[in-house]
């Protein structure tokens, strides 16, 4: 392809490809999935309202918020002073 890098990430490449579809087209990756959908249905706002069935039993929490990002397309960052406040190790 013309113009383009040489070495281009997978995710860099897929967002030029939707990027010829349409302006309020946009590229969704979670949960091993690639999602073409729309801006409004990729916002932050709307994922947050997205609902889903989870069970996590005696799993790290590392483990789980890794998932929870995974299946929401939404990055989960916690604050490392939480956990001196939990009174957690």
């Amino acid at each position: 392809m013309p113009g383009l890098p040489r070495r281009l990430r997978v995710g860099d490449l897929l967002q030029l490809i939707v990027a010829q579809f349409d302006e309020e087209s946009a590229l969704l990756i979670r949960k091993n999935r690639v999602e073409i959908t729309t801006k409004k249905a990729a916002s932050r706002d709307n994922l947050l309202k997205q609902t889903f069935v989870a069970s996590f039993d005696q799993h790290p929490l590392e483990y789980v918020l890794e998932d929870l990002a995974e299946i929401t397309g939404v990055s989960v960052i916690v604050d490392g002073r939480s956990k001196e406040r939990s009174g957690l190790r």
